[in-house]
């Protein structure tokens, strides 16, 4: 690890962990890395990347590492413990040296991220459903043309379908 790299990797606010090219076995893990899998660095040094992926996951993360140095990128489930899983960002880069090469891998947990993602979608799916099965008549109109009309607007209007009403021009 060069000069910088030993100043930065300490104090970087993302878990790094460095795992030996060949055995991808963990040499060294940041106090983020710490604390992201709550576990002390000595606890995770000479751990397998598998004990961090799981089953499950381990072999799409060695089939993109062995397509070549990278940087890879990718989202997927990690593993802080037994049963305790979460969502993360993983970006991984092969990197050589005088002694041999290692994977350096930066880790952020996205699992809120994600959450967050997976609650708008639901919220957005929970308003369209209310809107479209609304006994009042609604139409969005943008620009002046109806960009969307419900149902009961179909009544209301007369028409055979809301999308009959979609890019009809709206009087003022």
């Amino acid at each position: 690890m060069s000069r910088i790299s030993a100043q930065l990797f300490p104090q970087s606010p993302l878990a790094i962990l460095v795992a030996d090219a060949v055995s991808l076995l963990l040499t060294e893990v940041n106090p983020a890395g710490e604390l992201l899998f709550a576990r002390e660095a000595g606890a995770l040094r000479g751990q397998s990347l598998e004990s961090l992926l799981g089953p499950k996951h381990y072999p799409h993360f060695l089939a993109v590492l062995q397509s070549g140095p990278g940087p890879h990128l990718l989202l997927q489930e990690l593993l802080r413990g037994p049963g305790d899983a979460f969502y993360a960002e993983i970006r991984a880069s092969l990197l050589g040296n005088a002694t041999g090469s290692e994977w350096m891998i930066f880790v952020r947990d996205i699992s809120s991220e994600r959450d967050a993602r997976d609650a708008l979608a639901r919220s957005e799916r929970e308003y369209r459903r209310m809107v479209e099965n609304s006994p009042d008549g609604m139409a969005l109109v943008q620009d002046g043309l109806v960009v969307f009309a419900n149902q009961a607007c179909e009544k209301l209007v007369g028409v055979a379908s809301p999308d009959l009403l979609w890019s009809t021009e709206f009087a003022s």
